[in-house]
């Protein structure tokens, strides 16, 4: 179930991607060396299952992935490229500012990075839906 002030998504008729991962809202992780089943299903669904081996490992592009795909989209990097956060960079049209459902890519210091898709946001930060957050 969404946070009450995310619950207007629920009855939200698009975008595509954004649908799908309200669908996958709640999933998470399993401590120690147990996996979700639910995430390893993603990867087996995305020819990923010789790549992604365990949810230890960072899935937020995983999860975006597996609502691109479910959403009918084409990803500009092959099936592996989509675990990197920040090759996400590379997919759809960059706009001034995020609309509803965007893909949107952070960097980290040092490195790596995270993607998500927006919701919203404050003046303090952006709201997003995503995977290993």
């Amino acid at each position: 179930m969404l946070p009450k002030e995310y619950k207007w998504l629920e009855s939200e008729p698009g975008p595509k991607m954004l649908l799908e991962a309200i669908k996958l809202y709640g999933t998470s992780e399993v401590p120690g060396k147990q996996s979700n089943e639910e995430i390893m299903k993603w990867a087996d669904e995305l020819g990923l299952s010789s790549v992604y081996k365990n949810d230890d490992t960072a899935w937020c592009g995983l999860f975006v992935a597996i609502c691109a795909k479910r959403a009918g989209k084409n990803m500009p990097f092959n099936n592996q490229g989509a675990l990197w956060a920040r090759n996400w960079a590379k997919f759809g049209s960059e706009l001034n500012a995020p609309e509803l459902g965007c893909v949107l890519v952070f960097a980290r210091q040092g490195g790596g990075g995270h993607v998500a898709i927006y919701v919203g946001e404050d003046e303090n930060c952006y709201h997003c839906l995503g995977g290993n957050q």
